[in-house]
């Protein structure tokens, strides 16, 4: 009988978690199916836009001035990459004004009008709007959601509680962010608050999560702080996967863990499953079939 913690027994050609095995190409699957689902909300409900633009991000020119400790500061706002990273946000806003104006799928899913006509009266166009938004946050917290595992699962090191949930876009009075541009590469980096036993993590995204990032930073998060159902404190947090003022609890990470590696797996996992899981993998037989995951993820 497998303890409740779940049993890693490695077989020769899986991990078997409480019973189940699990493959390096059923894990690889459930990477994959992540990231063709966080892109197409990114595209469809996020962005308004086509899969070229994954790549109008050129990675390899952006600059970031990594001894830049002050408040605020962020690649997203240094001076050489405003022509690479300007918000995208005014197409996206003529996109939902043109969706709203002429009685689009997303007018439908809002408000059950008799005809596109009746969006001439100012208090039901109001309305629209305000609704428009409540949508494109769903939108933006089931990408992020989903975003999350992806960056635990394709950044090449096994979760450490919710450290990931400390990770900042931009420094704060008392912080320093945990998003970098390094070579090219998109990082998210955490130090452990351990004052005995203080440690740098840094995850490298594949190329595709990390332009996914890129994209959700510099043009859905400038749109989101700025909508009429915005919370208090939204515009000042720092966090990337934030709340209102505040970060993510460990309760929803928790939630969402669960329920995708339900759906994707077949198995449930807590954080502290895991992360046993994940580490099951890293002795010198196995590190080969784990590699073929924290390569770039081919869609």
């Amino acid at each position: 009988m497998d303890p409740p913690n779940g049993t890693r027994i490695w077989d020769g050609k899986s991990v078997i978690y409480n019973g189940k095995p699990i493959t390096t190409t059923e894990f690889r699957s459930f990477a994959q199916s992540l990231v063709k689902d966080a892109t197409a909300i990114l595209l469809n409900e996020l962005l308004y836009s086509s899969p070229s633009i994954l790549s109008s991000i050129p990675l390899d020119r952006l600059k970031d001035n990594h001894r830049n400790n002050s408040v605020g500061s962020s690649f997203l706002n240094d001076p050489q990459n405003a022509s690479m990273l300007s918000p995208g946000f005014t197409d996206i806003i003529a996109n939902l004004e043109s969706m709203i104006e002429h009685g689009s799928v997303l007018v439908t899913r809002t408000e059950d009008l008799s005809s596109a006509a009746d969006l001439a009266t100012p208090i039901i166009k109001k309305s629209l709007i305000e609704k428009a938004a409540w949508l494109y946050e769903d939108a933006a917290n089931r990408f992020l959601e989903l975003l999350l595992i992806i960056i635990l699962v394709t950044g090449g090191y096994p979760s450490t509680g919710d450290d990931l949930l400390n990770a900042r876009i931009r420094n704060s009075k008392d912080f320093i962010r945990g998003l970098d541009i390094v070579n090219g590469k998109v990082h998210i980096s955490r130090t452990l608050d351990d004052p005995e036993h203080p440690m740098m993590i840094y995850r490298v995204l594949p190329e595709e999560v990390g332009r996914m990032v890129l994209l959700y930073v510099a043009d859905v998060l400038p749109l989101l702080c700025n909508l009429p159902t915005t919370k208090p404190g939204f515009k000042e947090n720092t966090y990337l996967f934030a709340q209102g003022s505040e970060r993510w609890s460990k309760e929803r990470y928790e939630v969402i863990l669960r329920r995708e590696t339900r759906k994707r797996l077949g198995c449930e996992m807590d954080l502290e499953g895991y992360e046993a899981f994940h580490r099951s993998w890293m002795n010198p037989g196995r590190i080969m079939l784990l590699l073929p995951l924290l390569q770039p993820i081919i869609i």
